[in-house]
């Protein structure tokens, strides 16, 4: 097992977002508190505003920024590779950098109302030594500020099996029904990568050489006229299966919406992954060419990998209060080669134990249904009531609530370093100033995977919050300092 990488955070971010240009997130900072960490040196200089890698590899990055919104507009955010600004040669960019047209594939965009939002964005790329990774954001206001966010990143392996591919182009959605989104493509950008032709791309179709678990994830981007419910789901042999705990809804879109999907699963050879959306009105949408999408193995069979995947074992019942997610049904099950013996996860409390120390691969995908009338959200909790939160995310009140009931997607994905006998589990907070009732569906997962053992010989990494800096008017801004949560190095 490998340990490269860093979780960072921003603490006591508030930064004005200019509306002219491309902003680079800064800083972040790593210190070793609720599960964040440096598993290396960042660049040799901290890491404040990138990651420097020190080894090629294909590597696990996720970024979760929170954002305050005095009017309504859109937010674009991307994870740029070697294309911020470089003082040390006096390089100034004078077009976007490479990766912010989303050719990464890690992109991510939503429309907002005045008031707080939330934009996620994860999956895996491919890394050469000495490059550079970096957070830029862009809004089309000028009435913005950054709160807080998340900045993650650690390496998977050198040359496991895998492919992350963006869209040759947008597609636009012609039927009310399924659509698989293809062709795709795995060449012409930084970070795209396809190894072991086990990816053909003009059918948008993975099939694995190699039995294993598998983590997966998408950040299907969809441009349109806010109309209609939006639909995304990471199939397994071309069957749609919105109970397979891979599958993210949003019935109350804008005209910009990002639906994430990502989770650690175990597949076979014979068995395959693909994207599909829907939308229940047509012509009325496009999936941007931007739309990014990733598989890639963490532990082959003989290695006995430790780590879960559950869905909800049944639809929760109406609540109007707040707690920790139980009752879950594990799809792979403690007997399954995916779990080691050592792992415990209590599928009646929702709580999964960590036997030794290490880096955990930790996703989550919670359905929520619920009236519109609350800011809800979802945080992963280390020991506990929240006291630990080792990453948050919300659904803010919306300010074009339909009529009735409707259905948001909350999802999370990172890595988080857990020590021995510590447990993380779910917990869902609503806030309300009357009582409106909420309840989480039965589609909804939860998956944890050990990807590399914190005493092993060969580690690095970082994971990092931003502190407060001041940003220029206009052009490219950089986003620096990030709070380094804890570390190990070489």
């Amino acid at each position: 097992f490998l340990e490269v990488g860093v979780s960072s955070y921003l603490e006591n971010t508030v930064y004005h977002v200019p509306e002219t240009g491309w902003t680079l997130v800064t800083p972040w900072i790593v210190t070793s508190r609720n599960g964040l960490f440096e598993a290396t040196a960042s660049g040799g200089k901290g890491f404040h505003d990138r990651f420097i890698t020190p080894e090629s590899g294909i590597y696990f990055i996720a970024l979760n920024l929170h954002m305050a919104n005095t009017t309504a507009g859109f937010l674009k955010a991307s994870l740029v590779i070697n294309g911020e600004f470089e003082e040390a040669n006096g390089f100034e960019v004078k077009d976007p950098p490479s990766g912010l047209t989303g050719n990464s594939g890690l992109s991510a965009g939503q429309s907002f109302s005045s008031g707080p939002s939330s934009l996620i964005v994860s999956g895996v790329v491919k890394l050469d030594k000495g490059d550079a990774v970096t957070v830029y954001i862009q809004s089309d206001t000028n009435d913005n500020e950054m709160v807080d966010g998340l900045f993650c990143i650690s390496v998977v392996s050198y040359d496991w099996p895998g492919v992350t591919a963006t869209l040759t182009e947008s597609i636009i959605i012609n039927s009310p029904g399924w659509t698989k989104i293809a062709p795709w493509k795995t060449y012409g950008a930084s970070g795209l990568f396809s190894f072991d032709n086990a990816f053909f791309s003009a059918n948008g179709v993975y099939r694995p050489h190699q039995e294993g678990t598998y983590f997966v994830s998408c950040n299907v981007i969809f441009n349109g006229g806010g109309k209609g419910n939006l639909s995304a789901v990471i199939a397994i042999d071309d069957v749609v299966d919105t109970g397979n705990g891979l599958y993210s809804l949003n019935e109350n879109p804008k005209r910009v919406v990002t639906l994430n999907v990502a989770g650690s699963i175990r597949l076979t050879k014979s068995q395959n992954v693909s994207i599909y959306v829907k939308t229940t009105v047509s012509s009325s949408w496009n999936v941007a060419k931007e739309t990014g999408f990733s598989v890639v193995l963490v532990g082959a069979d003989s290695l006995s990998t430790t780590g879960f995947f559950a869905v909800k074992q049944e639809e929760a019942s109406q609540s109007s209060s707040c707690g920790e997610i139980d009752r879950w049904r594990a799809i792979q099950p403690v007997v399954d080669s995916f779990i080691n013996n050592s792992a415990q996860f209590n599928s009646t409390s929702g709580r999964f134990k960590a036997k030794e120390d290490g880096l955990y691969l930790t996703s989550a995908n919670i359905l929520i249904h619920h009236s519109g009338l609350s800011r809800i959200s979802m945080t992963i909790v280390l020991d506990g009531p929240p006291s630990k939160i080792a990453a948050t995310t919300f659904q803010p009140i919306p300010s074009n609530s339909p009529s009735g009931n409707f259905v948001s997607t909350l999802t999370l994905a990172s890595t988080l370093r857990l020590v021995a006998d510590q447990y993380l589990s779910i917990f869902i907070e609503v806030q309300c100033q009357s009582v409106a009732p909420w309840k989480v569906l039965a589609n909804s997962s939860f998956s944890v995977v050990l990807v590399s053992r914190w005493e092993s010989d060969y580690n690095a990494g970082f994971l990092a919050n931003n502190i407060a800096t001041e940003k220029d008017n206009s052009g490219f801004n950089k986003i620096n300092y990030w709070v380094q949560l804890f570390s190990k190095k070489l």
